[in-house]
C-alpha cells in the first residue's frame, strides 16, 4: 500500500471525512492529493495525519503494510512498564486498543486477568473475581505461551468464587494436583525437599534417594553402585547441576566410609569445581 491508500483506509475506517481529517492545520483538497498519491507530504504533514488517524508515524514511511507490527512496536515498552509495575488494569487497557491480539499480548492479558482475580478472590469481590479468571482462562487458551501455571490455579479460586460456602463442591482435586506437578518442576520440589517417600518418575532422582536412604542405613558399598551408576550414565541433555553437585558430595562421604581417600579427593574435585562454575 503507499501512503496515500494507508491514509485513505485509516480514514474510512475512523469514519472521517477528508474535510475532518484536514481540521484546521490542512485543506480538504490536500487531504485528497494525498490519498491519491498526487502531492508528497511533508514530514510535518505525515505527524499530523499520523496523530489525528492513531498511527504510528513509521507505519506510513514504511514500505510495509502490517499496521500491527508498528502498533505493538510503538506501545510494548510501556504495555511491559505496567506489567512489571503491577498496573493490571492499565496494562489491560493499553493491550485491548491494539485491536488484535498475538499470543503475546494474549499471554499478557491472561496474566492481568488472574492477578486481578485471585486479587478480587482475596477481597471478598467473588462477582469479579469469576469474571476476571474466566477472562484470564479464555486468553489462556488463545496462546502458545506457558500458562500452565494460571490453569493449575484458576480452577481452585474459581472454586471459592463459584461457591464460597462449600468451595470443594466446585472443585476438582485430582485434576488439580495434576495440573500443579504439569506447572512446576515437581519432582525437582521433591528431590530437593528430600521426599523419600515419594515415587520418582525421573530414573536419577529415585536412584539417588534410594542411594542416600541407604547411606543413612550405613549401607555405603550398596550406595555407592547407585551412585556411580548416575556418575556414568550422565548425558549433556540430561544434565542436572544440581543433582551432580549433590552425587559427588555423597561419592565423596561414602569413600571416605570405605577408606578409600584417592576416590574421595576425586569426587570432591569435581563438586568444587561445580561450586566454582555456580559462581560464575
Amino acid at each position: 500500500m503507499t501512503i496515500g491508500e494507508k491514509i485513505k483506509k485509516a480514514r474510512i475506517e475512523h469514519r472521517m471525512t477528508q474535510t475532518d481529517l484536514a481540521g484546521e492545520y490542512l485543506t480538504r483538497n490536500m487531504i485528497s492529493a494525498i490519498e491519491s498519491d498526487k502531492a508528497t507530504p511533508s514530514i510535518s504533514t505525515l505527524t499530523h495525519i499520523a496523530s489525528v488517524l492513531d498511527l504510528p508515524l513509521p507505519y506510513l514511511l514504511s514500505p510495509e503494510n502490517d499496521l500491527f507490527y508498528f502498533r505493538k512496536k510503538e506501545r510494548i515498552g510501556v504495555i511491559k512498564s505496567a506489567l512489571e509495575t503491577k498496573n493490571y488494569n492499565l496494562c489491560i487497557s493499553l493491550v485491548t486498543k491494539m485491536d488484535v491480539l498475538d499470543d503475546e499480548l494474549s499471554f499478557i492479558l491472561a496474566q492481568c486477568y488472574f492477578e486481578l482475580g485471585m486479587a478480587s478472590c482475596r477481597n471478598g469481590s467473588l462477582v469479579s473475581a469469576k469474571k476476571q479468571l474466566l477472562l484470564s482462562r479464555d486468553h489462556c487458551e488463545r496462546t502458545m505461551y506457558d500458562t500452565r501455571r494460571f490453569e493449575a490455579i484458576i480452577p481452585l479460586y474459581l472454586a471459592i468464587a463459584e461457591n464460597v460456602s462449600s468451595p470443594l463442591l466446585e472443585f476438582d482435586e485430582g485434576k488439580f494436583l495434576l495440573l500443579m506437578q504439569s506447572a512446576f518442576d515437581y519432582e525437582f520440589y521433591k528431590y530437593v525437599t528430600l521426599d523419600f517417600d515419594y515415587e520418582f518418575k525421573n530414573e536419577r532422582f529415585g536412584m539417588h534417594m534410594k542411594a542416600k536412604q541407604l547411606i543413612k542405613d550405613r549401607k555405603y558399598a550398596d550406595a555407592l553402585k547407585l551412585l556411580l551408576e548416575i556418575e556414568n550414565t550422565k548425558t549433556d541433555h540430561e544434565r542436572n547441576a544440581y543433582l551432580m553437585f549433590s552425587v559427588y558430595g555423597d561419592l565423596d562421604t561414602c569413600y571416605r566410609q570405605l577408606f578409600d581417600f584417592e576416590s574421595a579427593y576425586r569426587f570432591a574435585t569435581k563438586r568444587i569445581s561445580l561450586l566454582e562454575g555456580f559462581n560464575s
